[in-house]
């Protein structure tokens, strides 16, 4: 089996970015899975995970191309979601800043749950970016294959 993953870091956080298996019968067969973290010790309640189709992650891909074209920030997914504990609404938002002569990009993820906002901001470089972009453009192609 074909694992295909890559983490990005900034100073206090982290995102996993990771193709789920393309073996037949896996019913994670083909989502693209993006998992925000804080890399400070004994956060594991502020980690949250998205799982994604490819079209998701495809659109995610194209919001991400606008960003660095327009240099402006978008919301871009927004997950509700019911379970046995209650709803809770996931979101991942692009975003663009600029301070001080400087300026980068970032994606947050955030986690609404009963009150609780879990939010986990990843500070990228513009190549960081750019390659994030590539990857999920890519890997929601991928995604779309099965091995036989």
């Amino acid at each position: 089996m074909r694992t295909y993953t890559h983490t990005f870091f900034s100073k206090k956080s982290g995102l996993e970015v990771r193709l789920g298996s393309i073996e037949k019968n896996d019913t994670k067969k083909g989502k693209i899975f993006l998992r925000a973290f804080p890399i400070e010790a004994g956060l594991k309640e502020k980690q949250i995970s998205v799982m994604l189709t490819p079209e998701e992650a495809f659109s995610f891909s194209l919001f991400a191309r606008k960003v660095l074209k327009e240099k402006k920030s978008q919301k871009v997914i927004v997950h509700k979601v019911q379970n046995g504990s209650g709803e809770y609404t996931t979101g991942v938002s692009l975003d663009y800043w600029e301070r001080n002569g400087r300026y980068g990009y970032g994606i947050t993820v955030q986690r609404y749950s009963q009150g609780v906002n879990v939010n986990t901001p990843v500070s990228l470089t513009e190549t960081g970016f750019h390659f994030l972009v590539e990857i999920l453009k890519r890997w929601s192609i991928n995604g779309c294959f099965e091995e036989k």
